[in-house]
């Protein structure tokens, strides 16, 4: 009896160690599985994770390729206005250099007629007049022919086209001198009708060149006086009154075809 009591006693010893050689087994295998299963999940993560970061990335270059290209495309649009604007800059000055270039050469045109004969226009006491001076560019010891019309002006018209031309004037004289001389040195010259009535003149030849002043006087039939003046530049071309005194006669002379010379300075 005592011999199977201890057989029993090792028998339950066996099961025991078999029961806890199991249980050991079926702890392993759960902890095996939680790691494959916590490997399983950490893989998925890094898998989404590196899939996040792959797609950050992907959009980053995606956004940097989008600011590259606007970035480029305002740069073309600026060298493209910037250009535009140094085009038209370029334009705008080639049109000014060749206006300027017309102006000259019509005014070289038409300082060319004016170095034949100058003409000036003088108002006073509702008359006007038209003073010729031949040649206008004058030069010392040659002659100068100054002539003159004397026009009686409408009140509705301030031009010479449609004024009266007084064929007859009354005692009239014209005094030259120089304007930088000492008093006394003019000269006095009586005015005589030109061939054409109404024409009145005299000739006169410098001996020095500089700027002259010449005064003209008229005692009309009705007693009234008439006077003026104009320079004379001798041996100064162009002469510094140029613009002013054509522009003047120009806008005299509006509408006046006979002898009109078209000098429009504008």
């Amino acid at each position: 009896m005592g011999f199977a009591l201890s057989i029993f006693c090792v028998n339950e010893n066996a099961m025991a160690r078999s029961v806890v050689g199991s249980e050991s087994s079926a702890a392993e295998e759960e902890k095996a599985d939680e790691k494959k299963g916590q490997q399983a999940d950490d893989a998925k993560t890094k898998a989404a994770d590196e899939a996040a970061a792959k797609k950050q990335k992907e959009q980053e270059e995606k956004e940097k390729k989008e600011e590259e290209a606007r970035l480029k495309a305002e740069q073309a649009a600026k060298e493209a206005a910037l250009k535009k604007e140094a085009e038209a800059a370029k334009k705008k000055q080639e049109a000014k250099m060749q206006e300027r270039r017309k102006q000259r050469e019509k005014r070289d045109g038409i300082l060319a007629q004016v170095k034949t004969r100058r003409n000036y226009v003088r108002e006073f006491n509702g008359h006007k007049a038209l003073v010729m001076v031949t040649p206008g560019g004058a030069e010392k010891n040659n002659v100068i022919e100054v002539t003159f019309q004397v026009h009686k002006m409408g009140e509705d018209s301030n031009s010479l086209a449609q004024a009266k031309v007084l064929k007859k004037l009354g005692k009239a004289t014209a005094t030259v001198g120089q304007q930088k001389r000492r008093r006394g040195s003019a000269e006095t010259y009586k005015l005589h009708r030109i061939s054409r009535a109404g024409t009145y003149g005299f000739h006169y030849t410098p001996t020095m060149a500089g700027t002259f002043r010449v005064d003209i006087k008229i005692d009309m039939k009705d007693g009234q006086e008439l006077t003026f003046d104009i320079p004379l530049y001798v041996g100064i071309w162009p002469p510094p009154d140029f613009p002013q005194e054509e522009e003047a006669y120009q806008n005299a002379t509006q509408g006046q075809s006979r002898n009109r010379r078209i000098m429009s300075l504008d």
